[in-house]
């Protein structure tokens, strides 16, 4: 181990699995699966667990109009946060072309796929995003936690057409899963 905690040769694994459910429509595209008209939401509960103590969240999204960015036509989808994500639908993908926060607007560093609109198992795309990572010392619960932001680049895959999940909401069938999985090796030290 370095001084301060860290190690330069560990493998960091990111696998992200989701679940889109299957809204409205009758063809297979990713208009279905993401719905991009206005005033359409979701209404999510997150959990989340740090040293054994887990904290829920509620995390809402909303479609909240169109307009024009960078010269793509784009949904504009605030999260509960109050950041807004700017999503343009091209002929082969929903795409993210930008981010706006509360004091500005970012445009995506690349397009990222949020989802094509082919919807086949094995379908796959890569997208870049963060990964946030926790440092503890001794994982004490008084120890003090360091917050760190990585950029990671994710390999999406369909790995399901036909899912059939239960949830608080009710059961919904004919969904998709996604799975995500990235690699990470060692970071430097920010201060």
């Amino acid at each position: 181990m370095m001084p301060g905690g860290y190690r330069n040769d560990t493998s960091y694994r990111v696998i992200v699995a989701a679940v889109l459910l299957i809204l409205t429509g009758c063809s297979d595209s990713a208009s279905r699966y993401h719905p991009l008209d206005t005033r359409s939401w979701w209404d999510y509960e997150t959990q989340t667990t740090i040293l054994e103590k887990s904290q829920r969240q509620r995390l809402l999204i909303t479609n909240l109009g169109s307009g024009v960015y960078g010269g793509d036509n784009i949904v504009i989808q605030r999260q509960s946060s109050g950041q807004e994500i700017y999503l343009s639908l091209t002929p082969s993908a929903i795409e993210q072309v930008g981010i706006r926060s509360r004091t500005k607007v970012t445009p995506s560093s690349c397009r990222n796929i949020i989802l094509p609109t082919d919807i086949e198992v094995g379908a796959s795309w890569l997208a870049k995003s963060r990964l946030a990572l926790i440092e503890s010392r001794t994982f004490a619960r008084q120890d003090k936690l360091r917050n760190f932001d990585l950029p990671i680049e994710l390999t999406f895959t369909i790995t399901a057409i036909d899912d059939v999940i239960d949830i608080p909401a009710g059961r919904f069938d004919r969904c998709i899963q996604i799975q995500a999985n990235g690699t990470r090796r060692s970071w430097k030290r920010q201060s």
